[in-house]
């Protein structure tokens, strides 16, 4: 799988603030929002998108003081976890 799903940033969390907290693993293709405080971030390779669930699990975008849930995403589909 090249997706994570992620969920639990603060509802403002813009793209450009999902894309500067997750590239630093690698390339982003896509991100598509799935509701408020759930997205699915989209990685040229699979690599990327397994780096992105072992670092940034846990993390905090921009210090909201919200730790991020981050998943490989399976089936495409938006699933709480």
């Amino acid at each position: 799988m090249t997706a994570v799903f992620v969920r639990g940033f603060d509802f403002g969390t813009t793209e450009d603030q999902l894309r500067n907290h997750f590239e630093g693993v690698g390339t982003i293709s896509t991100v598509t929002f799935q509701g408020k405080g759930a997205a699915i971030v989209s990685y040229d390779n699979e690599d990327a998108a397994e780096k992105a669930v072992s670092t940034l699990e846990g993390s905090t975008i921009e210090g909201n003081g919200r730790y991020v849930n981050v998943k490989i995403d399976e089936g495409g589909e938006a699933k709480g976890g």
